[in-house]
């Protein structure tokens, strides 16, 4: 649009100087106002594609859309209060409330003004988990709300973690690296991850933070025993909320002395830049950059028996049975469980019963399991969810939970996945048996197998992962595999935790796998059933299973709902109510409404106002009850033609986009005319009223507005020899009040038009339409197409009720559309011979 108006503004002869000026100044605001318009709908259709799509989004992505969306919205506003002199001055006033609604949000939400930097264990609890990250709140409130024991220990909150990077200039560094990072080039993410935990370890930490986390450790020692060693552990903030999964990804530091205590907490807050933490942020939608991690110290517990308790069975996470998982160990220096295990099902009610799968290695006595089984509980009833619990017998006899996270359960109800042989029926062979499903699900792909960090930068996306052990290195691939396949069983360890949350079918196991196996093999992996079987690409009919939205209920995407609230809804959908004012504007959407609306106002009434024939509305003359009114900006008229005649017909117009939408809006005679008017007055419960309707043309422009009273339209669209430049842009709000309706309305109107190769986006009362880069003709084609969908559009939205009318309707308009374009004609061919 801009090439026409640019060339209308400074080309065109108008009346006296003063009314020239101002006419140009007019239009050269309507200009700019229309294109600040066309890329506010543009970014809110990408928003909230985002939001509805699996595809990961960062905070950095919904600050930059915000942004864009509060200059364009402004820039609106600006132009709209120069082309009406000041008035609607309030707009400035609700523009401003939604911007500091909106900055709040996009705000961290953690205190930037406390200075503390060490809390001991006794004094944390959830409540200040965004201080000192979920893993020690959760600790701390299992301690001291559960009054369940826990090592002795204390927090380095995220406030000395960003003091620290603060004090040495670091964030900036990590900024720039990050920046242009493409992480989905896993040697790029790889070598930038290193090198910004590199200048971080070797960072100094500020004298008065060492000193401070020196004390801390000097008082605990006093209060357990001299030179305590310390598990120093990374607590994350959003580690275990949101169904999260962090404890692979960070760093953690065993049987650490009061000499290596800060240099381990550096080696801590510089694992949150590990390629592995950085990528599953990523896919996971959690804030990143803005958050430093929180670090525990806690005493190592001396003990011989350690292991995973989950307060329900993964594997049917209704069900009365816990899932125990211990082994023999003599000393507290692994977290994670290795070599064989016992694997017990033990019922969450007295007399507790259990069902062993693994026998004689040591024992606990009942009187143990009958407590871990009451603590899995009551922490399953404090928490409010399942939980995954870590524990350790010290050498006192006494239980000490090491840690407590919501339980990922796999979506089967296969509750004996774990501890029993599936079905012998089958009607293959396979190739290869599993003993353990740690993720049911059923996937195919070529087989790719990992044993190093060099085959894990070049994996394939859509292979099967199959690899020697469930290493938490190989994570980052977790989301370009198709399945995960192990040669041993550890189904508690992080990466079968991941594959859980990823929705990934994971089967551990398989014997032999990477022997058996040969890359670039094509096999089924059926986790569910323990098997692997031999696929060819044109046997493959199996729906494949859809993967798991990892952004959802994610701290990002949370946001970004937060965010949406204050720009998408549209309240003010009738320009004709008495609340269609600038004191009404509750979200960005009503400001751009509002703005559209006065602005058109302004436009159609301005060459009357100013006595500008140019610029004066002329009424189109049709044979139809509509209401037409026209402004030409630039040879859309045929030359010649009467510019002081009040009044138009379509054969003196030239616009060629405008006679293609003119086309489609009368193709047919309106169906069902006195059907329209009875449904029209039994839903509004209102006589219809009459209202006009606006062209704004040039040669090879068009906009257009429709109202009814069931709906407001507007697009917009150019046609020329310049490709690139062509488009239409189409919005439509409906103004009935039956939702229902609405909503098999929209998604039909979405449909077609998706059929003729437009880009859409629906939500509640509102559904956009995009296309671009197209050919003269093809625009022309598919302007007839939108405006017939148009002028039937009040009718379809009253009519359909159900399922049955939509198909019924669809397949009529489908035909009338058929019957329009077969006549492949020049959009000026009806009108002009």
């Amino acid at each position: 649009m801009e090439n026409f108006l640019v060339k209308y503004l400074f080309h065109k002869k108008s009346p006296p100087e003063g009314i020239r000026l101002h006419s140009k100044e007019m239009l050269q605001n309507f200009r700019f106002l229309l294109n600040a318009q066309n890329n506010c709908l543009d970014i809110l259709a990408e928003m909230k594609q985002a939001l509805n799509s699996d595809k990961p989004y960062s905070m950095s992505f919904i600050r930059s859309r915000s942004t864009a969306m509060l200059v364009n919205t402004y820039k609106m506003i600006r132009h709209l209060l120069q082309m009406t002199g000041g008035r609607h001055v309030d707009l400035e006033d609700a523009f401003t409330d939604i911007q500091h609604q909106l900055k709040s949000i996009l705000e961290d939400n953690i205190s930037t003004t406390s200075t503390t930097w060490i809390i001991a264990i006794e004094n944390i609890d959830h409540g200040i988990a965004d201080m000192v990250g979920d893993k020690m709140a959760v600790l701390g409130e299992v301690r001291n709300r559960c009054e369940i024991l826990v090592p002795s220990g204390f927090a380095i909150t995220s406030v000395a973690g960003r003091y620290f990077l603060s004090h040495n200039n670091l964030q900036d560094e990590i900024n720039r690296q990050l920046q242009t990072l493409n992480p989905e080039n896993l040697e790029e993410l790889y070598r930038a991850c290193s090198s910004i935990q590199q200048f971080i370890i070797r960072a100094p930490l500020p004298r008065e933070l060492e000193e401070a986390i020196l004390a801390a450790y000097d008082t605990l020692s006093r209060q357990t025993k001299p030179d305590v060693p310390l598990a120093v552990i990374s607590s994350a903030i959003f580690d275990d909320r949101y169904l999260s999964s962090y404890d692979s990804q960070y760093h953690t530091e065993l049987s650490v002395t009061r000499e290596f205590l800060t240099q381990a907490y550096k080696e801590i807050i510089a694992s949150k830049y590990t390629a592995n933490a950085k990528m599953y942020r990523l896919k996971r939608g959690f804030w990143g950059e803005n958050l430093t991690l929180g670090v525990g110290c806690l005493t190592m517990i001396e003990g011989g028996i350690s292991g995973f308790i989950y307060s329900r069975n993964p594997w049917d996470i209704n069900s009365s049975w816990t899932l125990l998982r211990y082994h023999n160990r003599q000393d507290g220096s692994k977290a994670a469980i290795t070599g064989k295990t016992n694997k017990v099902l033990i019922d969450r009610h007295p007399p507790y019963e259990k069902i062993s799968e693994l026998k004689d290695i040591t024992e606990l006595t009942g009187k143990q399991t009958e407590e871990l089984v009451q603590t899995a509980v009551r922490l399953e009833k404090h928490f409010g969810a399942p939980q995954h619990i870590e524990w350790i017998i010290d050498e006192k006899g006494r239980l000490v939970i090491l840690q407590c996270r919501p339980l990922h359960a796999p979506s089967s109800s296969d509750d004996g996945a774990i501890l029993s042989e599936p079905s012998t029926k089958e009607e293959e062979e396979p190739l290869c048996r599993g003993k353990v499903t740690a993720s049911p699900g059923i996937a195919t792909g070529p087989v790719y197998i990992v044993r190093s960090n060099i085959d894990l930068l070049q994996f394939p996306s859509g292979a099967v992962l199959v690899t020697p052990h469930p290493l938490p290195q190989w994570a980052p691939l977790l989301n370009n595999a198709a399945a995960l396949v192990t040669e041993t069983e550890d189904i508690a360890g992080d990466l079968a935790t991941l594959a859980r949350e990823y929705g990934l079918p994971a089967l551990f196991g398989v014997k032999q796998a990477c022997t058996k196996l040969k890359n670039k093999d094509l096999i089924r992996v059926d986790a569910g059933n323990c098997r692997i079987y031999s696929a060819r690409q044109e046997n493959i009919t199996d729906d494949p299973v859809k993967p798991r939205n990892l952004m959802t209920r994610s701290p990002v995407q949370l946001n970004l709902k937060k965010i949406l609230q204050h720009i998408a809804p549209l309240n003010l959908i009738n320009p004709d109510s008495r609340n269609f004012k600038a004191d009404s504007c509750k979200t960005l959407h009503d400001i751009i409404c509002f703005c559209y609306e006065k602005s058109l106002l302004e436009m159609f009434n301005f060459g009357k106002k100013h006595h500008d024939v140019d610029l004066t509305a002329k009424k189109i003359s049709n044979k139809t009850p509509d209401k037409w009114l026209l402004i030409d900006i630039k040879n859309g008229i045929r030359p010649g033609t009467d510019k002081k005649n009040k009044s138009i017909s379509i054969t003196d117009i030239v616009s060629l986009p405008m006679l293609a939408m003119w086309e489609g809006l009368h193709a047919f005679p309106r169906k069902g005319k006195k059907n329209y008017i009875s449904k029209l007055r039994t839903v509004l419960r209102k006589k219809p009223l009459k209202k006009w309707n606006y062209f704004l043309i040039s040669k090879e422009f068009c906009n257009t507005s429709i109202r009814r009273d069931s709906f407001f339209s507007m697009s917009e669209a150019v046609a020329s020899e310049r490709h690139k430049a062509n488009y239409i842009t189409f919005h439509i709000s409906c103004l009935i009040s039956d939702n229902h309706r609405k909503a098999l309305h929209l998604h039909l109107l979405s449909d077609i038009l998706q059929n003729f190769g437009f880009r859409t986006y629906k939500n509640e009362n509102v559904l956009n339409a995009r296309l671009t880069n197209e050919a003269p003709e093809l625009i022309w084609e598919k302007l007839k197409v939108l405006g017939y969908l148009i002028m039937n559009t009040g009718l379809n939205e009253l009519t359909l009720t159900g399922n049955s009318q939509v198909k019924s309707c669809r397949d009529q308009l489908l035909n009338d559309i058929d019957v329009i374009l077969a006549k492949n004609s020049h959009p000026a061919t009806n009108f002009h011979h």
